[in-house]
């Protein structure tokens, strides 16, 4: 059974929306693009940062520390059951 001209213009009619919904949908992707494009060319023009070698050291330093103390705190754990210190009755 044939379309009447009235069918085919409703279809062509959601056709067309349906396209300028999609070349809207690509506009807004083409203009995100944009705009990260040009944030990451203000980015790259930044000096190199220096802070991340002292931050690295800085991180290195605190591990160093922390081993340290986990290293004692068994024996601190024991002294302190033991003098009663840990349940607050010293």
């Amino acid at each position: 059974m044939a379309m009447s001209d009235t069918e085919r213009l409703a279809r062509m009619e959601r056709r067309q929306e349906a396209l300028i919904a999609g070349i809207s949908g690509l506009v807004d992707i083409m203009q995100m693009n944009t705009a990260m494009l040009t944030e990451l060319m203000e980015w790259l023009k930044q000096p190199p940062s220096s802070e991340l070698p002292d931050l690295l050291q800085a991180l290195v330093a605190t591990i160093h520390e922390m081993r340290e103390e986990i290293r004692v705190l068994p024996a601190r754990v024991a002294r302190a059951v033991v003098d009663g210190e840990l349940d607050g009755r010293g």
